[in-house]
């Protein structure tokens, strides 16, 4: 260990861009050199390197437990066609996707992606965000960074506005199509009561929205239950009692929550919205056959949705392919089939 921390004689420095790329190097060779976890950890702790690397190693780990989950998937689907004797090209061939999808990863220094000083550039993804834990992880990414400029360009327009987060919840069900358009045509109510003339609700306040539909199972009854996430730029104060009350009202929902996060002035409010956005489906709570029925049921369905001045906002393609080419600076990981994790390229 000794001799793995004396490669680190500028730790107190605040390093340049090149330093910190190489840094970066460093760094990461000789975390690769210790096979044992409990080392890893420990340099990652007792060496003071930048933020920014750690980070690295944080969304590395993320994408090896999704690459592992993608590998499961696949052998369910593969097990599927082998036990009903079908060969189903589409699930062979989404089995590839998935297990070929973040086979290799860059990382690029020096601001390459806004947020962070490490931006991640994928060689090939399955765009399967419904079944793919990293493509959903990406276009969530994406519509956050799209919506929240937005955001800031309205907080700018209309000095008195307030940013709100909103959960809308109905009862669970035995059947997934029948609760998705049960939420999806009570949201539609609410927002076209806002545009009658002589209607009172709260939905008028609401100069922009955009909702997103996440699909799992209640803890308790196991039966289907579906919520809707949904960010919202009001231009004066929501009264929470009154939207529940509409809610439940006009939509036969059951319950309501709201959060108020005022102007946008503190990195929890802004991860808070960057939540709304998030996946649309639970991947780890729902049994393989449930993935596969949602997969099925949804594939061209849009779960998610915008009215007012958010209309319109979408990425350059829906399903969030327009991938950028890693710059000549980015350090390049490989998946190791046998070892099952990223190996640094040398």
């Amino acid at each position: 260990m000794d001799t793995v921390l004396s490669a680190f004689p500028f730790v107190n420095l605040a390093p340049s861009a090149s330093l910190r790329s190489r840094l970066a190097d460093a760094f990461f060779s000789a975390r690769e050199n210790l096979a044992d976890a409990d080392a890893r950890h420990l340099l990652d702790t007792v060496t003071k390197v930048p933020d920014e690397l750690k980070d690295v190693s944080a969304r590395l780990g993320k994408m090896t437990s999704h690459r592992l989950r993608n590998e499961q998937i696949a052998r369910y689907l593969e097990q599927q066609n082998l036990r009903l004797g079908s060969g189903d090209n589409k699930k062979a061939i989404l089995a590839a996707k998935l297990r070929d999808c973040f086979r290799s990863v860059a990382f690029a220094p020096d601001g390459h992606m806004n947020g962070g000083d490490f931006g991640a550039f994928a060689v090939r993804s399955c765009n399967q965000y419904r079944l793919c834990g990293n493509c959903a992880s990406r276009r969530a990414g994406r519509y956050a960074q799209l919506y929240m400029g937005r955001v800031s360009e309205l907080l700018r327009l209309y000095p008195a506005a307030s940013v709100y987060t909103l959960v809308f919840t109905i009862p669970s069900g035995e059947y997934i199509y029948d609760r998705f358009w049960c939420l999806s045509n009570g949201l539609r109510t609410l927002v076209r009561r806002a545009t009658k003339k002589g209607t009172v609700t709260q939905f008028r306040n609401i100069l922009a929205g955009v909702a997103s539909v996440e699909i799992k199972r209640g803890a308790g009854t196991g039966q289907w239950h579906p919520h809707t996430h949904a960010l919202v730029v009001s231009s004066a104060p929501l009264d929470e009692d009154k939207l529940r009350y509409e809610w439940c009202k006009y939509t036969g929902g059951t319950n309501l929550f709201i959060s108020c996060h005022g102007r946008m002035e503190d990195e929890e409010s802004a991860g808070a919205v960057c939540e709304v956005l998030k996946y649309n489906v639970k991947l780890n709570e729902l049994a393989y056959d449930d993935l596969w029925l949602v997969q099925n049921a949804f594939s061209r369905k849009r779960l998610l949705s915008s009215w007012g001045l958010f209309r319109g906002l979408e990425l350059s393609e829906d399903d969030g392919t327009d991938e950028p080419a890693a710059p000549v600076s980015a350090r390049w990981y490989h998946w190791n089939e046998h070892e099952s994790r990223y190996i640094i390229s040398k």
